[in-house]
């Protein structure tokens, strides 16, 4: 048996909630490792004013060089869209380092160029995700696929393909 798959979800701060439950459905369902930061992000409790000075100030939030040891870490990131430059750049760096990128796309988003073709396999909501994260997470966790590999929905993202 093999280490639980390690998930890096990453999203635009306003949507800190969604990744909340996101990453609770994934433990939940799907028995992973979460690679969260939004523990370090500024408390809700906090008056707007403040939590927008501190994201601005970058001294509560994840600083970069985390966030990138998370893309490196991480054996699958989950990009929440519609989120902003921070997060595709996260999604860049997990490119870069090879660590697949399954993507979520925003409602009303419209996927810029760069960051459709760095994502490696898009789905149309959340539920689609987490149907792919545990279909891998089975893989990994009993050493060899329900299904061939070949016709697996996942294989574009998964790390035991990769």
């Amino acid at each position: 048996m093999t280490d639980s798959l390690k998930i890096y979800t990453v999203a635009s701060y306003t949507h800190r909630h969604t990744v909340w439950l996101f990453q609770a459905r994934l433990a939940a369902e799907a028995g992973v490792v979460v690679l969260d930061w939004t523990e370090d992000a500024p408390a809700l409790s906090l008056p707007v004013s403040e939590r927008r000075a501190l994201l601005n100030a970058g001294t509560s939030c994840v600083v970069a060089d985390q966030r990138e040891a998370a893309c490196v870490a991480a054996d699958l990131m989950v990009y929440l869209g519609d989120s902003g430059k921070d997060t595709a750049v996260q999604v860049g760096m997990a490119k870069a380092v090879g660590t697949p990128v399954l993507g979520v796309p925003g409602p009303l988003e419209n996927v810029g160029l760069m960051l459709l073709n760095a994502v490696s396999l898009w789905v149309d909501g959340p539920e689609d995700a987490l149907d792919v994260i545990v279909q891998i997470s089975r893989c990994r966790r009993h050493g060899e696929p329900e299904r061939p590999c070949a016709s697996c929905h996942a294989e574009r993202v998964c790390c035991l393909v990769h």
